[in-house]
């Protein structure tokens, strides 16, 4: 009866928000132009500034393009380690607090933990999750969208609120270790499909992950759209000296499904003695591991651990690299390749989900994953063949196909579709 009352009330206070706005300024008068409300599953947290850095990005780059765009973001899933430091850091405040910031010229409204009953409970968590949304409508107004960003659990609460209010959602899953590795739990399936129905229009970020969320969507189509790129500030640099040694990058969050060992036993094999260098941007729980394969394949000189980078750390390392690498077992999508790609750097990659349909003959090598004797003799051919690699062409394909132009246009187009249906 309570939640019942609740919703009848919230979708009171909307329907009279909306006629104020509607006196105030019509559809026409502002033409393809939109509100735009994104949920992100994951987000900048204390200890990780850049976590969620592609989803801030993509929403700078739609408020750039004229819309109104802001950030609802619920506290990140309990059973990883970002959730459970939020639950350390933000236990002592009660479920329905939420900080209001602005970030990146953004209003941000951000639910720090779903509190014991909303953590426990996955069926709460959209209910202690509706304060914030009403604040943010009286604050910046009713949007037009619901963009979700990953189902768990910004994709959940956005289908809580259009099932509500009625408003327009777009799905975008791009989340692939939980469908690609069978990591699910129970309630998170029901939460999945749940999040699906109440989609409008579903996207994702590869066809291999369109492929493993099909079984969640029943019948509902499932589009592909890959991840901008922000081609302005990922762009070529001097090219290394012709001088220098080949030089492969590698930026990487060092666990296990990124099979950075498979790649030094590769490296190993063929370049070791040589003049031929591999740097390893990134952290994890895998690194000390790593460090002990480099000494033990006697590949100290060659392999270099630069740790954590910042934005422009990645930038000066995939400008100082001929080609970058990807050795992983599972990838979304592979937004290393593309901004190495961006910098005019052809790539090597394993078949391992996203890079199956990002890298092409004329960007670099795919190989099969977990084989190791593949990834040596792609290494090779790299290596020998590296003149035949156009920069300029690179980056054009590149810009066509992940550029904001290319990307951005698709998604508003689907939003006013949405909007005017």
């Amino acid at each position: 009866m309570i939640y019942a009352l609740e919703v009848t009330l919230l979708e009171c206070y909307l329907g009279w928000y909306r006629c104020i706005w509607t006196i105030g300024a019509s559809r026409e008068q502002w033409g393809n132009l939109m509100h735009i409300l994104i949920f992100p599953s994951i987000f900048a947290t204390r200890t990780n500034r850049y976590r969620g850095k592609t989803i801030e990005e993509q929403a700078v780059a739609l408020k750039r393009r004229g819309h109104q765009v802001g950030l609802l973001v619920p506290p990140s899933r309990v059973r990883t380690l970002h959730g459970l430091r939020e639950i350390r850091d933000y236990w002592r405040c009660p479920p329905n607090a939420f900080e209001v910031t602005q970030r990146s010229g953004l209003p941000t409204y951000r639910i720090h933990w779903w509190g014991w009953i909303g953590s426990g409970f996955v069926g709460r968590r959209p209910m202690l999750g509706r304060e914030a949304f009403e604040r943010y409508c009286q604050d910046n107004g009713v949007p037009d969208v619901l963009y979700g960003r990953g189902i768990l659990y910004g994709g959940y609460l956005a289908a809580h609120l259009k099932r509500i209010t009625g408003i327009p959602f777009v799905q975008m899953e791009e989340h692939s270790a939980p469908f690609l590795r069978g990591i699910l739990f129970p309630d998170q399936r029901r939460t999945i499909a749940e999040t699906l129905a109440a989609a409008d229009y579903v996207f994702t970020m590869s066809p291999a992950l369109a492929k493993a969320l099909a079984p969640f969507a029943k019948d509902k189509p499932i589009h592909v759209l890959p991840n901008s790129i922000d081609t302005d500030f990922f762009s070529p640099g001097d090219p290394p000296p012709p001088d220098a040694p080949f030089t492969f990058g590698l930026i990487a969050r060092l666990d296990a499904n990124k099979a950075a060992h498979l790649l030094l036993d590769a490296f190993a094999a063929a370049f070791a003695g040589t003049c031929v260098r591999l740097k390893i941007a990134g952290t994890g729980p895998e690194r000390e591991k790593l460090e002990r394969i480099v000494r033990n394949l006697g590949i100290d000189r060659q392999v270099e651990f630069l740790g954590f980078l910042p934005r422009k750390g990645i930038r000066d390392l995939l400008r100082c690299c001929h080609a970058v690498v990807s050795s992983s077992y599972v990838e979304t999508f592979g937004n290393t390749l593309v901004e190495a790609m961006a910098c005019g750097k052809p790539v090597v990659s394993t078949r391992s989900g996203g890079p199956n349909s990002i890298v092409t003959e004329e960007v670099g090598i795919l190989v099969p994953t977990g084989d190791c004797e593949a990834l040596k003799r792609a290494m090779i051919a790299m290596v020998e063949n590296y003149s035949k690699y156009d920069p300029a062409r690179i980056r054009e394909l590149c810009m066509a196909r992940f550029g904001p132009d290319a990307i951005l246009g698709k998604l508003e187009s689907v939003f006013a579709s949405l909007q005017h249906a």
